[in-house]
């Protein structure tokens, strides 16, 4: 199925249905082979889009998970990723409905990614953006529809300290 021109840069996230959306941070394994950071702070935060119809509300939490190799069989898993894992507060994901975002901290899976790069090791695979996880929230029939890849915002604060 093509989706019109206007209708290709969105995300269809929805818990029932199980529709997510597969979210890459691109050149994350070059920027740190170029210096050795340390991540102060590094977020992502995504948009409601206008096409969300007023009689479906949004979810009020979004869950932002992680891709992980299986050590068993080497297949690509979800999992919880470390800041999740730190402080469900901190990692956020929480609707702001002033706004129409949901703001996520992803700083220790940052700094894991990076260390990981300059170590030699790629496990850059990406997140996906849930609106159900079963075992958190049980069955949640809300559906979001997102603004797409060019307004997803993704800012890194860190110190080179290879000076």
């Amino acid at each position: 199925m093509t989706l019109p021109a206007d209708e290709q840069d969105k995300l269809y996230v929805q818990g029932m249905a199980g529709a997510k959306a597969f979210i890459d941070i691109p050149y994350l394994d070059e920027f740190a082979l170029q210096t050795d950071a340390a991540i102060s702070l590094a977020t992502i935060a995504f948009t409601l889009d206008g096409a969300q119809p007023d009689y479906l509300e949004p979810s009020s939490l979004l869950y932002l998970l992680d891709y992980e190799v299986s050590f068993e069989d080497g297949d690509t898993i979800e999992t919880l990723n470390l800041d999740y894992v730190f402080s469900t507060n901190r990692h956020d994901g929480n609707l702001d409905e002033e706004n129409g975002t949901y703001t996520f901290d992803i700083t220790r899976q940052v700094q894991k990614v990076i260390e990981a790069a300059q170590q030699g090791d790629d496990i850059n695979l990406g997140f996906t953006l849930n609106a159900q996880v079963p075992v958190l929230n049980d069955n949640r029939v809300r559906q979001n529809i997102i603004q797409g890849s060019d307004n997803i915002v993704f800012k890194v604060f860190f110190t080179d300290i290879s000076k």
